[in-house]
């Protein structure tokens, strides 16, 4: 490994040339000592330049737009919609050197040039799940020198200057070096924004988000997730035996078991979508997916009680909210028998440890 770039694997498609990387701008501290708003744990309070009002909407400190980052973004699908995938790299094409599609899709058409624009097509031989689409991505930029990477999801959609903002999270002093940072973003459906999950005590609970701070979260999801190269190699790759759900909490948990922090900036913007639709819950949301979701959320949820770096009172209390997910999809969801199979089997396997993703085709 080293600063040199490495060309690409000769199964990998490049349907653009691939833009010099230029080195990291230099980046401005603007963190303050003003007291946290109640009910969160901040870990700095970030002010805007009000001399810049593009830079003041992110309320970051910020990165000479005329620079480019040693940033790589990588972009998981699986059968992704082409007219989302586009907007989604076009996006994210003039905040980052490179961006990667990591498809999920063996056995289906290739993606064309208008759907791919300037972003290397990276076609998976499996379906790899999250986990391993993103050590593949990893694999790559490490090999490249890259220093950071953000992740998304196909059904994402950053605001202009995300990995820009995101970045100059990493320059905020901090008692705790910064692993992961994720934006405050809103639900693409509903324009309602996020809360944050927060660890308490080795518990979880929900705050709310307060401007233009980095909030001490116990996990970044792995959509507008961007990692550090460095915390990627200390703590190491992502689970696959898990697949998809918990992949992002399974490796903040480790992340922060290492003493790293991980952290939302909430004066970055991003809209995400999850699952196929939302029902509203006793003035919340609940995300409705796939019966073979279900089995995913209960089986990998009890597989992360063999993993020693999550605190058994988080799982716990993660336990009470999963258990009290599942009712109430099998209250308020469709395909309740079939859901109601596939849990019973997430219970099964979760309880005997099997994981990896063989198991959802069976």
């Amino acid at each position: 490994m080293g600063g040199r770039e490495q060309g690409p694997h000769p199964r990998y498609r490049r349907d653009a040339g691939v833009r010099e990387r230029r080195p990291l701008a230099q980046r401005r501290d603007h963190s303050r000592g003003t007291s946290a708003p109640k009910g969160a744990a901040i870990i700095a309070l970030v002010e805007p330049d009000t001399q810049r009002p593009e830079i003041a909407r992110n309320a970051a400190p910020h990165i000479a737009s005329d620079r480019r980052p040693d940033v790589w973004a990588c972009v998981v699908c699986h059968h992704p919609d082409a007219a989302s995938l586009g907007r989604l790299i076009a996006a994210l094409a003039p905040q980052v050197a490179r961006v990667l599609v990591i498809d999920n899709s063996p056995g289906q058409p290739p993606l064309g040039r208008h759907e791919l624009g300037q972003a290397l097509h990276v076609p998976m031989n499996r379906n790899a799940g999250t986990a391993g689409a993103l050590n593949e991505a990893w694999r790559l930029a490490l090999e490249a020198g890259v220093r950071y990477m953000i992740s998304f999801d196909q059904d994402s959609q950053p605001g202009a200057g995300l990995a820009a903002c995101l970045l100059a999270s990493f320059a905020v002093p901090a008692t705790r070096p910064l692993a992961a940072v994720g934006p405050a973003w809103t639900d693409a459906r509903t324009g309602k924004p996020m809360r944050l999950l927060q660890p308490v005590k080795f518990r979880r609970r929900h705050v709310s988000a307060p401007a233009n701070s980095l909030v001490d979260v116990d996990h970044v999801i792995t959509s507008g997730c961007m990692v550090s190269a460095q915390a990627y190699r200390a703590v190491g790759p992502f689970d696959e035996t898990l697949f998809l759900d918990y992949v992002d909490v399974e490796w903040s948990s480790r992340a922060r078991a290492r003493g790293y922090a991980t952290a939302v900036a909430t004066g970055c913007a991003m809209t995400h979508a999850i699952g196929e639709k939302m029902i509203p819950l006793a003035g919340r949301q609940l995300a409705v997916h796939k019966p073979q979701r279900s089995y995913l959320q209960l089986r990998n949820h009890l597989l992360l009680w063999r993993n020693s770096a999550i605190p058994r009172l988080w799982l716990l209390s993660d336990l009470i909210q999963t258990v009290g997910k599942l009712l109430a999809l099998l209250t308020l969801a469709p395909d309740r028998v079939e859901r109601s199979r596939w849990i019973f089997r997430g219970l099964v396997h979760g309880l005997r440890g099997i994981g990896g993703a063989a198991q959802l085709g069976k």
